[in-house]
């Protein structure tokens, strides 16, 4: 940010900052909110301790916010997802989709709702209901998960319909009830 760390950790704890610093770190933000500061230099005993000192002061974790309303000083963070927990075993994810009883932490819960949201016609809502979350968590949740698959190469991650049958359109016209079910 190239400020001196005294001056901004002086700025975290200001009733107002300047709009040219707020630009900058929404900027940093923007840029940086999906990656991990150990794969990018910095070390790991660094890293932790900002962490420490984000969950010691009681700061919203990355994504809680909406862009839309950050800026609204009544606005609240969404923070209902649970807080992650030790997973046991292998294959966390595969086995909370195949229904056992398993206690997921954030890797595992990202894999669910990637592949809820792409392989399923479950609504955001639905899928929240199983991860104790809202929709609108789950929905933000998809949104970054296609972003960091974007950033990383990966394949183009989108939601994905599966028609089990089509009446053919030669012999009858689909009335909207039969489009709207087989969409």
């Amino acid at each position: 940010m190239g400020r001196a760390e005294a001056s901004f950790n002086n700025a975290l704890t200001a009733p107002k900052v300047s709009a040219r610093l707020a630009r900058r770190v929404a900027a940093f933000y923007d840029m940086h909110w999906n990656l991990r500061p150990e794969e990018h230099g910095v070390l790991a005993w660094v890293a932790q301790r900002a962490r420490s000192r984000a969950e010691a002061e009681g700061w919203a974790p990355v994504g809680a916010w909406d862009d839309d309303t950050i800026d609204d000083p009544a606005a609240e963070p969404q923070v209902d997802a649970p807080a992650p927990a030790a997973e046991s075993g292998t294959d966390v994810a595969a086995r909370f989709l195949m229904g056992e009883s398993v206690i997921l932490a954030a890797a595992g819960r990202r894999e669910v709702i990637a592949h809820l949201m792409e392989w399923t016609a479950q609504t955001p809502e639905q899928i929240g209901q199983q991860l104790g979350m809202t929709g609108d968590t789950v929905s933000r949740s998809w949104e970054r998960i296609k972003v960091r698959s974007r950033v990383e190469g990966g394949k183009g991650l989108r939601r994905r319909v599966f028609v089990a049958s089509v009446p053919d359109r030669r012999t009858k016209n689909l009335t909207r009830v039969e489009m709207e079910s087989a969409a």
